[in-house]
């Protein structure tokens, strides 16, 4: 048995790049002028600039923490698959899993709902639910490499690493490896 660690990165797709520019040119440049432009006009109540200058610290800062939940890349240990990110990992125990698979956009369902989470930003991660995957938490980078993971009887995960079949390949070997080592103890 080789106990070796397996890393892979979240690429990002052209989608996400766009998104994550046109949504930070505009959180970033053009709400902060807007707003310090209605202000310096003197237009605006003093409340209003009070709400306006919150905003301009609130909106980055909800921004920021997106980033935080992003996923930055996928590692496969002897014992677990790891979504990485700047803030707590999600881990998932490689004896839980039940079902390890590529899967193509279109086995998600049409129009996948985006229930709670980020949409575009850095990625899509969050809750989401499709009409054929039905629940599913989502740690996307890039569509053209999904891998959907089903663990714990019925949770659902989808993740996108690159070199996908690599993925596949060194979770099945850590779940043949721990599934070897029960037998002999």
């Amino acid at each position: 048995m080789v106990n070796k660690i397996r890393k892979f990165s979240a690429p990002w797709s052209v989608w996400t790049y766009l998104t994550t520019i046109i949504i930070g040119l505009i959180v970033f440049a053009i709400i902060p002028y807007g707003i310090f432009t209605a202000i310096s006009t003197e237009k605006v109540a003093n409340d209003a600039a009070k709400a306006y200058t919150f905003l301009i610290g609130l909106i980055p800062l909800i921004f920021v923490l997106a980033v935080f939940f992003a996923p930055m890349k996928y590692t496969v240990t002897g014992s677990e698959v790891i979504i990485n990110r700047l803030g707590p990992n999600i881990l998932i125990p490689i004896e839980s899993i039940n079902n390890i698979r590529k899967i193509q956009r279109k086995e998600i369902g049409f129009l996948p709902l985006r229930l709670f989470g980020v949409g575009g930003f850095c990625g899509a991660y969050g809750l989401f639910w499709g009409s054929r995957l039905g629940l599913f938490r989502g740690y996307i980078t890039n569509t053209k490499t999904l891998i959907f993971i089903k663990y714990q009887g019925n949770k659902k995960v989808l993740i996108s690493p690159d070199r996908p079949q690599e993925f596949l390949n060194a979770a099945a070997q850590r779940k043949s490896d721990d599934s070897q080592n029960q037998q002999l103890n």
